[in-house]
């Protein structure tokens, strides 16, 4: 709703802006200020607002945007360990125990068989197995 209040207040000084531009013409500036109203209004309908549970832009904000960044990194960069990892980590404090397995299971398969945090892992991959039955 903000969004909106503020978008009119923009829309106003834009008329009051751009009357001089539209050659005199109130009308015009009139005309613009409301299509920028009406953008805005129709972008806070589609998008909704965070401090407003169960609207898009409340759900995909939901896990700070940590979660849904962490996936695109992991699709930009499928070999990368760090973000498997925390990927993980992301997917499990989210509830998606399957999902964080999976990435957990990605990183084994690019931990050399010696390095000593492959035995974390697999420990952790074990646990969430027992946990789930």
């Amino acid at each position: 709703m903000l969004a909106v209040i503020l978008a009119a207040l923009a829309a106003v000084l834009l008329a009051v802006l751009a009357g001089p531009y539209t050659g005199g013409r109130p009308r015009l500036a009139m005309v613009l200020a409301l299509v920028s109203v009406l953008l805005a209004g129709g972008l806070y309908a589609l998008l909704g607002s965070p401090e407003i549970p169960g609207q898009p832009l409340a759900r995909r904000e939901a896990d700070g945007g940590f979660l849904s960044g962490l996936r695109r990194a992991a699709a930009r960069a499928p070999d990368n360990p760090t973000v498997l990892y925390y990927l993980g980590e992301a997917e499990l404090e989210n509830g998606h125990v399957e999902k964080a397995k999976t990435a957990w299971r990605k990183l084994l398969a690019r931990i050399p068989k010696d390095d000593p945090r492959r035995g974390i892992l697999e420990k952790k991959i074990e646990a969430l197995k027992k946990k789930r039955k």
